[in-house]
């Protein structure tokens, strides 16, 4: 990603340096031409931004490249079946393994276990013989490395932990949290004064799962690790569906 960010920055200054040189070998030419197209672009570009959805989602693939938000994740994964204060232990285990520096273990009762480390929250609740939870909290994350993190740092400790419990059902919720707006806020609201807008929330049923779209968060729900894996795949890299 960072290459490429490069490599496109470098492209930029090229076009730049190459309208200096005609600017500075032609200037009244170069100067009628930018006058006569420039107002003819300003409302093509904005007039496909408002009502082209993939025109808007690309404008915003560009911003989000460039400056490289941070975003803060929640995730909450429940697990059904039949387990027992060992199976929490063996849990609790598996998310420790070998000590490393700064980890920090808090347990906050019999029934819930806080780990700490590397930036990343892990609380896991101990609900009954049939329920055990899993959330993480407010994770920061580069927009750059959204998918990187997910495939490369979640997933493994996730499908880790399920070798363990062996649940009978899974269900899980990934939220995303922007702090400025969703990029999809804009795509739905466009043609909406901002006074007018009390609130907003989208909802998707994608076959068996489900897309919130709130204003400052976006929220993914499935049954399946993989398919959520996916559809955030889909959703943060901001693809046209």
């Amino acid at each position: 990603m960072r290459r490429n960010r490069k490599m496109l920055l470098v492209s930029v200054l090229f076009i730049v340096l190459l309208l200096g040189v005609v600017l500075a070998k032609f200037p009244l030419q170069f100067a009628a031409i930018i006058g006569g197209v420039s107002g003819w672009l300003a409302f093509s570009i904005r007039f496909f931004y408002q009502r082209w959805e993939s025109f808007y989602l690309i404008v915003q693939r560009i911003r989000f490249f460039f400056i490289n938000p941070t975003t803060n994740w929640d995730m909450v994964i429940t697990y059904k079946g039949h387990f027992s204060r060992e199976t929490f232990e063996q849990l609790i285990k598996r998310f420790v393994g070998s000590k490393n520096e700064g980890q920090k273990i808090l347990y906050l009762s019999p029934n819930e276990v806080e780990v700490r480390q590397n930036g990343l929250t892990l609380q896991v609740f101990y609900v009954d013989d049939q329920e055990i939870e899993i959330h993480m909290l407010n994770y920061p994350v580069a927009y750059e490395k959204a998918i990187d993190t997910l495939t490369g740092t979640i997933t493994p400790l996730i499908e880790s932990a399920e070798t363990v419990i062996k649940p009978e059902s899974k269900t899980y919720y990934l939220s995303v949290n922007f702090d400025d707006k969703n990029p999809y806020y804009g795509l739905y609201i466009n043609k909406l004064s901002q006074n007018e807008i009390l609130q907003f929330n989208v909802v998707f049923k994608v076959q068996n799962n489900q897309v919130d779209l709130h204003k400052n968060k976006l929220t993914i729900s499935s049954n399946s690790m993989g398919e959520l894996v996916n559809l955030s795949k889909d959703y943060l890299a901001l693809s046209p569906r």
